[in-house]
């Protein structure tokens, strides 16, 4: 599997959990839009994009670990995800962030990690300015 694509996964509204393949390099818009029972993703080196209201609506979903291959994350992509307490985002220098609109209805309470040596970067990035108050400095491995 290379590919997966549009809304393959949209308004799955029991999948839990999903094992990426190593060999996927693309996953298209609104693949897992609406799936409300997943807590946990991890998006793998070979993904270079978050595309467009990929995980939006993903209201239980808790963690989001994204590894330094992501070069773009699209509008919408982490809209409404209301339960979301972790984003760890492992590339050093900040992805583009194509909107404000990518992380909509974020909670108030939730963190978005950061290289250690990275923080001002991505706070004075392009729409990412916009989330600033939400950023912290890992300290350490992501778990």
């Amino acid at each position: 599997v290379v590919t997966m694509g549009r809304y393959v996964f949209s308004d799955c509204s029991a999948l839990e959990k999903m094992y990426i393949p190593d060999s996927l390099v693309k996953m298209e818009t609104g693949i897992f839009k609406g799936c409300r029972m997943m807590e946990k993703f991890r998006i793998k080196n070979r993904i270079t994009e978050i595309v467009d209201s990929m995980f939006s609506g993903c209201y239980t979903l808790a963690e989001m670990i994204i590894h330094g291959a992501v070069t773009n994350v699209s509008r919408y992509a982490f809209e409404n995800c209301k339960g979301m307490q972790k984003y760890y985002f492992l590339p050093s220098n900040p992805p583009a962030l194509g909107a404000t609109s990518a992380f909509m209805g974020i909670s108030k309470d939730c963190k978005i990690y950061v290289p250690k040596g990275s923080l001002e970067a991505y706070q004075t990035a392009n729409n990412w300015s916009s989330y600033a108050s939400y950023m912290v400095e890992m300290d350490g491995d992501v778990p």
